[in-house]
């Protein structure tokens, strides 16, 4: 799979599995440069590739509520994922390198990632009907950071799980 530094591209797309088992493919001008599965039925375990690389993230509610990311076949996380209480929340790297995860505006449909520290948005994608898939912007600067693949993968994994916690919420009629 291409890497995303080396497409130069900006704009991509999350595409919904086309099978009820299949994956979540991320493409860049059409070509498929990455994706994400998940691996058991109440959507906490997941595994995702990009750049030739494969992720485990595993979402864990208790005592406090988090998202681990592991390379495949560790158990030592090189990120994790902690939700605010007024939404949002706070992506910390075991390089040290943290990102809030947040609206993009007051009212926005579109979510964020931002380098703590920094006003560059790093990574935005759009909300809307999960079955319409999601777009994935980019900003300038995005590429030099070694963060951003992982980001990509992570904002979609949170999109999905928001998606699933707000239809669990929804009572059954009829």
């Amino acid at each position: 799979m291409p890497v995303l530094s080396e497409l130069r591209a900006r704009d991509l797309t999350w595409q919904f599995p086309q099978s009820l088992n299949g994956r979540f493919e991320l493409e860049a001008a059409g070509v498929v440069v990455g994706w994400l599965r998940f691996d058991d039925p109440f959507g906490a375990r997941a595994v995702a590739e990009i750049e030739g690389k494969t992720w485990e993230f595993d979402y864990n509610c208790s005592p406090h509520p988090s998202v681990s990311v592991f390379p495949k076949g560790s158990r030592s996380p090189i990120a994790e994922y902690c939700p605010r209480l007024i939404g949002g929340g706070i992506v910390t790297f075991a390089s040290g390198a943290c990102y809030c995860w947040s609206h993009a505006r007051v009212w926005s449909s579109q979510w964020c990632f931002r380098r703590e520290g920094e006003a560059a948005i790093c990574m935005s994608q759009q909300s809307g009907a999960l079955r319409e898939g999601g777009k994935v912007r980019l900003c300038e600067r995005a590429a030099e950071f070694p963060e951003t693949a992982i980001l990509v993968l992570l904002a979609w994994y949170l999109r999905v799980l928001a998606f699933e916690s707000l239809t669990k919420s929804v009572p059954a009629v009829g």
